[in-house]
């Protein structure tokens, strides 16, 4: 693994420096797991990235993965809310041991992802139109999972329905090898990081 591309750089650089700022957790001994919610704000488009990333005792990079992403909800769930205060759209913030491994969706959809089992902050869109509005603020168990998409494609090109708030991979291989990796660290719970790239120490 070349811990000096550019992907490595910005974990080095920029994200890391960022936690620290912020305050949040970094592990040694766990995943880290950090989104950088992208500034450019793409209707219904995958255009966030999420680091999975290990670190040694003295904080130094020793391996990551980059994966795209949604962190953001579909526009179809913009138009009509699921919940009658508002689509949920994911607040900024480190939810510390607020995931764990389980099961997301039903039927042919229902498949292994990280569900929410602790609580997390949301904003709630409810103006029915097709921008993300990032405003108010609700908190508590709302079932916002770390999932895939479409079962049936490897890349799903829009958002869509795929996710009403969720934080959502764009590629199920990536999806897959992601779950592996959760899978092979033993860990019961997963801290999860959510950060605006505008947020991002320069």
């Amino acid at each position: 693994m070349n811990l000096k591309s550019p992907q490595a750089r910005l974990i080095t650089n920029r994200i890391v420096p960022t936690v620290n700022k912020l305050g949040y957790q970094l592990y040694s001994d766990k995943l880290n797991i950090v989104s950088i919610r992208n500034k450019i704000k793409s209707n219904n488009t995958f255009n966030d990235s999420l680091f999975v990333f290990w670190l040694d005792n003295e904080k130094r990079l020793t391996r990551y993965h980059r994966y795209i992403i949604t962190t953001e909800p579909g526009l179809p769930w913009l138009l009509k809310p699921l919940n009658k205060k508002g689509t949920a759209i994911l607040k900024p913030g480190q939810y510390v041991d607020a995931y764990a491994l389980g099961f997301h969706g039903k039927g042919s959809f229902r498949h292994e992802a990280l569900i929410q089992v602790g609580p997390v902050e949301v904003y709630r869109d409810n103006n029915k139109d097709e921008k993300h509005d990032f405003v108010g603020s609700d908190k508590g168990l709302f079932g916002l999972n770390i999932h895939r998409a479409s079962p049936w494609f490897d890349i799903t090109e829009k958002i869509d329905t795929f996710s009403a708030g969720c934080q959502v991979f764009q590629s199920k291989k990536d999806f897959e090898e992601f779950i592996r990796i959760c899978k092979d660290s033993n860990q019961e719970r997963f801290t999860y990081t959510l950060i605006e790239e505008n947020q991002l120490v320069k």
